[in-house]
């Protein structure tokens, strides 16, 4: 505490304590904690200023905390007070260290002392939970304020008590664990209801014969959804070709030149229009793949 003191005073900076308690003579011994108030003292949650002090008037009434600070001896030089306990029984009593009369209050400056000195009386008004109630934020930031930089100082006996820094299941909110409790249950629920089967399996005996007009209507839907009309056209002209072929006792391996040159012998059709339904032409569209698929059925119609 004394190279506390002496760094303030070189630096010429103050001292803010936060609810130092009985450890203010540690500090001062111009300040002390107010023994001259009733046991049956019941302050009011507010208190206002009651004092000339422009920082305490600007941030108005505070909220009420347990101890309240006076001046070790009544009129000494330099000791403002402000924010006093109001309220029923807040009364002075007799054979108190504290003088009746002198300066008390929840905030006391002592601008006479080594080094300028000011007592934050309640605690609550620097925590995150109170900051923000009445003028709370007003004084503590009002006070802290007045020097360039802020250096904040938590004393402690020994190392055990330093707390380590925060892990990642401390920002974990309390809910967190019965919402997991909570949500197993319905996970295996889900998985017993999708997982589940209907029914029996069926059994079937191989080989399985399928019809041909399941392949048939199996294909066709294939290149309807990939809208392969090239292929389904070369499908349908290489069954046509085969059946023609057939018809007019060619040989299978016969070529597709030779198979047009007889159909248009025995039809009489132009060799230049069934090369191109049956070779050059294309089908964009579905429309024009139709439109070939009946004119391929037309010719195959024409054979005896």
């Amino acid at each position: 505490i004394a190279g506390l003191q002496y760094a303030l005073r070189t630096h010429g900076n103050r001292l803010v304590l936060v609810d130092p308690g009985p450890t203010i003579t540690e500090f001062t011994d111009r300040i002390t904690v107010n023994d001259n108030l009733s046991p049956l003292a019941d302050p009011e949650a507010t208190s206002p200023p009651a004092c000339a002090s422009p920082i305490a008037r600007s941030a108005g009434a505070v909220t009420t905390g347990d101890v309240e600070y006076a001046e070790t001896k009544k009129n000494t030089d330099g000791i403002a007070a402000c924010f006093p306990f109001t309220g029923p029984g807040v009364d002075e009593i007799d054979n108190a260290e504290v003088a009746p009369g002198s300066a008390r209050g929840q905030v006391v400056t002592d601008s006479g002392g080594s080094v300028p000195l000011t007592v934050l009386g309640n605690p609550a008004w620097v925590t995150n939970e109170h900051i923000d109630e009445e003028g709370n934020a007003s004084l503590v930031l009002s006070q802290l304020s007045q020097t360039q930089n802020v250096v904040v100082y938590h004393p402690t006996f020994d190392g055990s008590d330093e707390q380590s820094p925060p892990t990642t299941i401390d920002f974990v909110p309390d809910w967190f664990l019965a919402g997991v409790l909570w949500l197993i249950p319905c996970v295996l629920v889900l998985l017993l209801v999708i997982g589940r089967r209907f029914g029996p399996l069926a059994i079937e005996q191989l080989p399985v014969i399928v019809p041909a007009v399941e392949t048939v209507h199996g294909r066709a839907a294939l290149s309807s959804r990939s809208h392969d009309r090239d292929g389904a056209l070369h499908t349908l002209r290489t069954g046509a070709l085969l059946r023609i072929a057939k018809r007019l006792s060619l040989s299978p391996d016969a070529r597709t030149p030779d198979i047009i040159a007889r159909i248009a012998a025995t039809t009489g059709a132009d060799p230049g229009y069934l090369h191109h339904v049956f070779v050059t032409a294309s089908a964009h569209t579905d429309t024009e793949l139709t439109e070939l698929v009946h004119q391929l059925t037309q010719i195959e119609s024409e054979i005896p």
